[in-house]
């Protein structure tokens, strides 16, 4: 159903990217507001129900309190925003390498349920057009993204068009690679995303063009396959996913319109957006990284990331019930 689900998805987004070239008014438009709506909305709770995971890595490290679990993940964000005030080139270095990674590992991974170091190379080629494509298509509007992240890259031989082509090559190859042997819907499906980057990033403003890719397509496709795990199917699915990803998708908002309310004195509309969507997604990102990395090392042994201790908990508790009711009723 996964895949099936995700192919229609991958159609759907495609047709937001045609659209886009048709759309003549949205060139050279960022719309800042709409873009730091989406990320404040779609884009982070995607990441909402990392607390669940974060409970399932600490059952399976026999750690009782999930404390521990928030104060590792805050102090990783934390220490994320204080290396960019610090040290920005060496902090968009790592981070740009492992952006590119993570998009293209959970882009793609649906369709790879028997993964192998070869294919965590190719998720790092398929996830590089996100980072490629704008600074081909768009290079001035994207290196001044940079600037005000305070990043000069205009001199760096990385970003040399002959370099960005290639990197756009190489994730042709990566997604017909991870294609390889798969059904014709996933075949089709890995080529689609990559072509509907590009074309989103020909038409449209590289702020507004991420925006739609990191909400619309990675965001989605991540809480689509965690819907489906949540419930017995996908309208269910959608029900917890809302009820248990929005108490932190409040919070991240919140912490991202007092963000841009301190800095947007000091800055026009775009930068201000600019500087709070792209460092707080870093800031987000690593430790989201790291909970994945040990979740699938440690929390898939014994089920979903739904399955943790309060979960049987539960459990044990509608099953005590049910016992004594039954016992109760026997008595009667």
């Amino acid at each position: 159903m996964i895949t099936q689900l995700n192919f229609k998805h991958s159609l759907l987004f495609l047709c937001v990217a045609l659209a886009a070239l048709q759309l003549d008014f949205l060139r050279g438009q960022s719309l800042p507001v709409l873009c730091i709506f989406l990320v404040m909305s779609i884009g982070t709770s995607h990441g909402a129900l990392d607390h669940l995971k974060g409970r399932k890595v600490s059952d399976a490290l026999n750690i009782e309190s999930i404390i521990p679990f928030y104060v590792v993940y805050i102090a990783l964000a934390g220490i994320t925003f204080f290396i960019w005030v610090l040290a920005p080139g060496f902090l968009w270095a790592i981070f740009l390498a492992t952006a590119a990674y993570h998009f293209g590992k959970e882009d793609s991974e649906f369709a790879l349920p028997n993964k192998s170091l070869s294919h965590e190379v190719l998720f790092f080629f398929k996830g590089a057009a996100v980072i490629a494509a704008p600074l081909l298509l768009h290079r001035a509007e994207t290196l001044d993204i940079f600037l005000i992240l305070n990043l000069d890259l205009a001199a760096n031989p990385l970003v040399d068009e002959r370099i960005l082509a290639g990197a756009l090559g190489l994730s042709l190859v990566a997604s017909m690679a991870l294609g390889r042997k798969k059904s014709r819907e996933v075949q089709a499906l890995l080529v689609s995303d990559l072509l509907a980057v590009v074309l989103l990033n020909f038409a449209l403003q590289p702020l507004l063009a991420f925006t739609l890719y990191f909400c619309l397509l990675h965001s989605v496709r991540h809480s689509l396959s965690m819907m489906l795990e949540l419930g017995e199917d996908l309208r269910d699915g959608l029900n917890v996913f809302v009820r248990k990803a929005l108490p932190l998708t409040v919070v991240v908002a919140v912490v991202f319109l007092l963000s841009f309310q301190h800095i947007r004195a000091e800055y026009a509309l775009n930068e201000a957006v600019s500087k709070v969507v792209f460092v707080g997604l870093a800031a987000l990102t690593f430790p989201h990284i790291a909970l994945e990395y040990l979740f699938e090392r440690y929390g898939t042994g014994n089920g979903g990331f739904a399955d943790s201790k309060d979960a049987r908990r539960c459990e044990a508790r509608a099953g005590a019930l049910l016992m004594q009711k039954r016992s109760s009723s026997s008595i009667g």
